[in-house]
């Protein structure tokens, strides 16, 4: 596995000062109503729904059918499963109606899929028994999962890297794994709403076990692939860092996504999540909270199989 080295590239300060710089007073807004989770809740009118649903409609057909293959590949195969799985609606909401934005995520997000999954899996439901049918030790691990919603009815999408054997579970899995759980969050309607909470326990981690190309891709996921805005991510433990976070924190910045940069969050006490909605009752043990059920995550599995057989996507 690839960890963080001191020859990766990283992200200077001056690079830092540089894109805040350039976000809109809008953008900043909107991160800082994201991070508390005051954004209130918008039922989609029926006629910007419209409205928003032809424009993406025309701006999918604008994109050039090379840049396209895998969705039209999706859209041909299985149009049903496309509807479903990877509703526009989804992405317009998540770009807060951004028709060009909403598009490019949808082509972005069958590529990836296809990329994830290959050609047959891919275009299986994604479900555990379907698209994840080869991931399953990956995914028992509990090293991605939901935990219940904090204090302002968020998704928490909680990540815990070291619970999975990466001597056992590929990179390639772990992100299959990483892909369907933030597909299962953007089914949910609450997530669709409000946005997920990303919260990543990094108690007892080394540097070698910090993987630069496997965190890369799951900032993606996170950010820029799937069919859900993520509002704000949380780094934390009670000890955050074994080593120096001058080290680190310009690595960390270059493997993320521009727009989920200023949405992370790094604590070294934890009771500084309360402050943004994120009650120690949902937040780990092992993490210094008071959550004692995350080892129990084989009955959310057994639960989430018998919804997906129902055809169901309520978390």
């Amino acid at each position: 596995m690839a960890a963080f080295p001191h020859t990766a590239p990283i992200f200077t300060q001056e690079d830092r000062d540089r894109e805040f710089a350039s976000l809109t007073e809008d953008e900043l807004d909107r991160i800082e109503k994201d991070k508390f989770g005051i954004e209130s809740d918008e039922d989609d009118c029926d006629e910007e729904k419209e409205w928003s649903l032809l424009q993406m409609e025309e701006e999918l057909e604008n994109i050039p059918l090379e840049e396209k293959m895998d969705y039209m590949a999706a859209v041909i195969k299985v149009p049903e499963l496309v509807e479903r799985e990877s509703p526009m609606l989804n992405f317009l909401r998540k770009h807060h109606h951004n028709a060009t934005a909403a598009a490019r995520n949808m082509i972005l997000y069958w590529k990836c899929r296809v990329q994830l999954f290959g050609d047959e899996k891919s275009f299986l439901p994604m479900t555990i028994r379907g698209a994840l049918r080869d991931d399953y030790d990956s995914l028992s691990t509990g090293f991605c999962q939901i935990l219940p919603q904090d204090d302002r009815g968020r998704t928490v999408i909680y990540h815990e890297k070291k619970r999975a054997n990466t001597t056992v579970h590929h990179r390639d899995s772990l992100c299959r794994v990483v892909f369907y759980m933030h597909h299962v969050a953007s089914m949910d309607s609450r997530a669709q709403q409000k946005g997920f909470i990303g919260l990543n326990n990094l108690r007892g981690t080394l540097m070698k076990d910090l993987d630069r190309l496997y965190s890369k891709r799951a900032y993606n996921i996170m950010e820029n692939v799937a069919a859900v805005r993520c509002a704000s991510a949380h780094m934390a433990s009670p000890k955050l860092w074994l080593f120096p976070a001058s080290v680190i924190m310009p690595v960390f910045d270059h493997v993320v996504p521009p727009a989920l940069r200023w949405k992370s969050h790094f604590y070294d006490c934890i009771s500084e999540l309360e402050n943004y909605g994120i009650s120690l009752n949902i937040i780990p043990i092992s993490m210094g909270g008071k959550y004692d059920n995350i080892d129990n995550f084989q009955i959310w599995i057994e639960t989430q199989i018998e919804k997906e057989e129902r055809n169901t996507y309520q978390t």
